[in-house]
């Protein structure tokens, strides 16, 4: 038996497997032959199209290989015990890892400890078959034990086409988390800066409120005093007005009194003069005729003395020490008392005075 190349009618080489046995008697004489061939053009088109796809695959493969490990991006794969299986150097060189730490890497060894429990829940839903609906962030640890930020996606991959691993690629946001963090502290302070404002603010108004509050009350009151000093100036202008009428009416009474008493001092001087210069002038006169002159002298004298008490009485009413006496005074009497003494000037005027 062998593989051999035949040519079919149009001259094309068909690749056969031949198998070839002998036809033999009863005594065993070969008597012929038996040639059996199958059509091998199918098998080796099968062969060929797995050799290419042997090479396509060991392609993909190496393209894959030169990705993962080449690539800037971070790359990781781990089981579904949470163990990692292989990292590309940019994910180790991000945590300061080797190759040969691998299998020593797992998730409690790389997360911070309270983000454990929602790392391995979100490994879960991946393992489960559910799409990463959100990019996820965790907190991983250094060698050194410093620690970075990264953001992470996650997905199956499968082999023979069952899933048996994750892979997932991530980001170092380490340098977004600090100015997140600057950032949030910077609203922090702007947020305690503004409350301090608002409560200065508050503070102000109120006080403004009180001092408001405080100028209102003042000026009610000083708009009372107002009230009040109005009220007192318009009645202490009706005193001052009426003290003036009454000061005016004083001053007439007086004038009119000063002039009553120049009228009054006057008549008794007269008499006075009058009667003196007739004891001077005719001392013939009778004993009798000179005693009464004399008399009536004497009598307007002490009327004259009584008018200058009167005026000095003035100054004492003024004053307010003025004490008055009521006596009773009989009219007739008066007349028949003043009549001698202005008899002498009546008859000058040629004036009669008649008394019933």
């Amino acid at each position: 038996s062998g593989v051999v190349s035949l040519r079919d009618r149009d001259g094309k080489g068909v690749p056969v497997s031949c198998n070839v046995s002998a036809i033999r008697d009863w005594k065993g004489k070969a008597l012929g032959f038996v040639l059996a061939c199958r059509d091998l053009q199918d098998m080796v088109r099968s062969k060929e199209i797995i050799q290419e796809q042997g090479e396509e695959i060991q392609d993909t493969q190496e393209r894959y290989g030169a990705l993962f490990n080449r690539s800037l991006i971070c790359v990781y794969v781990y089981d579904f015990e949470g163990n990692f299986l292989d990292a590309n150097q940019a994910a180790l060189d991000l945590l300061g890892y080797t190759k040969e730490d691998l299998p020593s890497l797992d998730f409690p060894s790389l997360l911070a400890e309270e983000q454990l429990p929602e790392a391995i829940k979100s490994a879960g839903r991946i393992i489960e078959g559910r799409r990463q609906d959100r990019v996820a962030s965790w907190k991983l640890k250094r060698t050194d034990g410093t620690f970075v930020w990264v953001e992470t996606e996650s997905s199956l991959i499968y082999r023979r086409g069952e899933p048996y691993a994750v892979q997932g690629i991530v980001r170092d946001i380490t340098q977004r988390k600090r100015a997140e963090e600057e950032l949030k502290r910077h609203h922090e302070r702007l947020k305690e800066l503004v409350d301090e404002r608002t409560d200065e603010l508050k503070r102000a108004n109120q006080k403004l409120e009180r001092e408001i509050t405080e100028r209102i009350q003042i000026e009610g009151r000083l708009r009372k005093l107002n009230e009040e000093l109005d009220r007192r100036v318009t009645e202490r202008t009706a005193d001052l007005e009426k003290a003036n009428e009454e000061l005016k009416e004083l001053d007439r009474m007086k004038d009119s009194f000063l002039s009553s008493v120049s009228h009054e001092l006057r008549t008794p001087l007269t008499s006075i003069r009058s009667f003196s210069e007739i004891l001077l002038k005719y001392d013939q006169e009778d004993l009798y005729t000179q005693k009464e002159f004399l008399g009536i002298i004497n009598s307007e004298s002490e009327r004259l003395t009584r008018l200058i008490n009167d005026v000095l009485d003035l100054s004492r009413i003024e004053a307010g020490g003025m004490v008055w006496n009521d006596v009773v005074v009989s009219l007739e009497e008066a007349i028949h008392d003043i009549l001698p003494a202005h008899q002498r000037l009546l008859e000058e005027k040629s004036l009669r005075l008649t008394l019933d």
